[in-house]
């Protein structure tokens, strides 16, 4: 076989042909590769952007079935790892940015610097959403901010202030519930992605807005806590610790409307009646039967108040309807006003007065075992005990051997309590600690009991039916207290007290009138009025005008004296007062003094005068002028003398004081109106005897000799 012959070589001049055909095959091969890796290239992108897509799909549909921590789960488990940020932002997508060139600084951060020549400048990444909303599935509930206090519901409800949210506080904050920070601000290892906690900064961040979104939060105004309360609509709320009872239906601790009714310690719940109407009736006769069981224990005391005996024939006085003792039934008023005390307007207070072993402390006993925890309990309590333990809740107090010293600041604190809480009155208090309560509104009944009742003023009398117990004869046994039995009975009646509330208005306006015909003010009607109407709420089932009337008699005033006002007592006060005079030591009262200066009385000492009395007065600050029926009494309104006189009396003064006390009771003395329609008094403005203003008032009427 021949060899192949070997090629020739190219001529020269074709040569260059060969290379640029070369040359055009390799760029021609060059760009079918390009436009394949592109194409290769735009799959990928393609594919990769498909995956995110799912994958986003995928978290979000995770964090509507399980929350945050189901959707962070499920970004750690995408092909690509999606960070915390990253699920954050997909799931609470970032508000759209700002209008450029909004600002002076073009949305750059005010402190940025200014990189200088030749630098790289600094790269700053701005979080678009930095503060994140509060999930609706957030166990606590923020209720707003009052300086630097931020205002808190627990997820179990109850009544959290926090001036401080590090990581301790917001752990007591979210107790028993800790495991929701954690799905909903966790902290992550950048180089595993393992969640080692949760995030306090972030999470004190959200509850902070949240909590100045709600805006200013005043506890004392909104707060209500044990007890009952009332709507705008009249509807009676039951307040029971663990559930609300809104006057239709049981609900959770939280928001009822403009209000706050935090949880805690539960409460009895009103007792039910059986669906089985034969059942129901039975349970209904045991509750009145147990009712008379009540009053008649309460019948064993040996009440002793004036209404009890009929004045004439010295008998015991029956009360309308019923078998049992008028002071029974005041009591058992007391109990049904101290069972729903916040939905009041006004709180009828009762003190038991009698000497030692008169029972004072048994009937506070089951008084205490019917209310139970709706009662605070105390033999040696404060005014700032009371009203910290009772907070702001509406329940009752009960306070035994009240008055170890009945002239004390203490007795006067718990005196001036229980004024401010028949009628609602604001109880402010100061503290350097933010987080404690600086007010409440006071809206506990009080059930006050002592040997000696302290010294009250009319404003206080009209406020607090006093009644009083005699011994016990030799031989009484003390009743026994079956605790079970009557708490058992105060859920029956706190449930005769929610079925009848809808009558309540009228049945306290039908006691009011009653007592008003009887010589009552409008005063007597709600206190006096309370107590009866709150009896006949339990013990009837509809409003019986004739009955009422009836009911009311025995306390008939209209043949008493009428009681007496500030002035009038300050008058009593004056005029009975004892100072030494004229020579020997012998004490003479000021009202002995100004009767002998005006001549109404025969003088007793010897070689005394009208004007030798008068003189006398002088140095107490007492003026008179004229004789008999033309005598005048004048006080001035600045004088030592009279300071003196009156000194640890209501109507005192202190030094430098521009207005005493004495000058405004004379002022409403000397300016009331007589029968004759002119005032009864005169204002008088004379240096003579030294006496400036002050105000004069006729001798007689001064010593009170012309009083209808």
């Amino acid at each position: 076989m021949s060899k192949p012959k070997p090629l020739k070589p190219l001529a020269p001049h074709l040569a260059p042909m060969a290379d640029a055909l070369a040359a055009a095959e390799q760029a021609a091969r060059q760009q079918v590769s390009d436009a394949a890796a592109e194409a290769e290239a735009k799959r990928k992108a393609e594919q990769e952007q498909a995956e995110l897509e799912d994958d986003a799909r995928a978290i979000k549909d995770a964090f509507k079935r399980g929350g945050m921590k189901l959707a962070l789960a499920m970004g750690r488990s995408c092909k690509t790892s999606w960070t915390a940020d990253q699920v954050e932002d997909l799931i609470y997508p970032p508000e759209p940015p700002a209008p450029a060139g909004g600002g002076d600084d073009g949305g750059l951060p005010p402190s940025m610097p200014q990189p200088d020549e030749g630098d790289e400048p600094p790269k700053w990444k701005l979080k678009k959403n930095p503060v994140k909303k509060l999930p609706k599935d957030c166990p606590v509930i923020p209720l707003g901010i009052d300086g630097e206090v931020c205002f808190y519901l627990t997820p179990n409800g109850q009544f959290l202030p926090l001036d401080s949210h590090a990581a301790e506080g917001l752990r007591k904050l979210f107790a028993p519930d800790l495991s929701w920070l954690w799905n909903n601000f966790p902290k992550f290892k950048e180089n595993t992605g393992e969640q080692t906690n949760w995030d306090a900064a972030k999470a004190s961040d959200s509850l902070i807005q949240a909590c100045g979104k709600r805006g200013p939060f005043d506890p004392s105004e909104k707060l209500r806590g044990q007890g009952a309360w009332r709507l705008p609509n009249g509807e009676l709320v039951l307040h029971c610790g663990d559930r609300i009872f809104d006057g239709a239906a049981w609900q959770k601790p939280g928001y009822l409307l403009d209000h706050v009714y935090p949880g805690a310690p539960a409460l009895p719940k009103p007792f039910t009646w059986s669906d089985d109407e034969p059942e129901a009736k039975a349970e209904k006769r045991r509750f009145f039967a147990e009712l008379d069981a009540l009053l008649t224990i309460l019948d064993s005391w040996n009440w002793a108040a004036e209404f009890e005996q009929n004045v004439d024939t010295g008998e015991r006085v029956n009360f309308h309807g019923t078998k049992h003792k008028i002071s029974s039934l005041l009591v058992l008023g007391w109990i049904c006003s101290a069972l729903v005390g916040g939905a009041l307007d006004w709180r009828p207070m009762i003190w038991l007065t009698g000497e030692a072993a008169s029972g004072k402390s048994t009937l506070q006993k089951l008084v205490a075992a019917i209310l139970g925890l709706r009662l605070v309990t105390s033999s040696d309590a404060t005014a700032a005990g009371i009203y910290q333990s009772v907070g702001y809740s509406s329940r009752a107090a009960g306070i035994d051997e009240a008055e170890a010293d009945p002239n004390s600041q203490k007795m006067k604190g718990m005196v001036e309590l229980v004024r401010q809480s028949s009628s609602g009155g604001n109880i402010l208090r100061g503290s350097n600690d933010p987080k404690k309560w600086r007010g409440f509104t006071a809206r506990s009944s009080f059930l006050l009991s002592s040997i000696v009742i302290p010294p009250l003023f009319g404003q206080d009398l009209t406020r607090i039916t006093i009644l009083p117990l005699a011994p016990l004869p030799k031989g009484s046994q003390k009743p026994k207290i079956d605790q079970a039995r009557w708490a058992a009975f105060g859920t029956m009646l706190l449930r005769r007290l929610v079925d009848n509330w809808y009558r309540w208005e009228a049945t306290l306006e039908s006691y009011a009138i009653a007592l008003g015909e009887l010589g009552h003010d409008g005063r007597g009607g709600e206190q006096l009025g309370g107590l009866l109407a709150m009896a006949d709420m339990v013990r009837f089932d509809e409003i019986v005008s004739d009955d009422i009337a009836l009911c009311c008699v025995p306390f008939d005033k209209r043949n008493q004296p009428k009681d007496e006002t500030t002035s009038q007592q300050f008058l009593n006060w004056l005029i009975t007062k004892t100072v030494v005079a004229f020579r020997g030591g012998n004490q003479m009262t000021i009202g002995a003094l100004v009767a002998g200066a005006a001549g109404l009385v025969e003088l007793s000492s010897e070689g005394a005068t009208p004007y030798s009395y008068a003189t006398h007065l002088h140095a107490h600050g007492v003026f008179v002028e004229g004789f008999k029926d033309q005598a005048w009494v004048t006080l001035p309104n600045q004088s030592a003398g009279l300071a003196h006189l009156l000194d640890g009396s209501p109507w005192g003064t202190k030094p430098g004081a521009a207005l005493s006390g004495w000058q405004q009771a004379m002022q409403r003395l000397c300016t009331a109106r007589g029968p004759d329609g002119q005032a009864l008094g005169r204002k008088v403005n004379t240096r003579k005897l030294g006496i400036g203003r002050g105000w004069s008032l006729p001798a007689k009427i001064f010593l009170r000799m012309e009083e209808e």
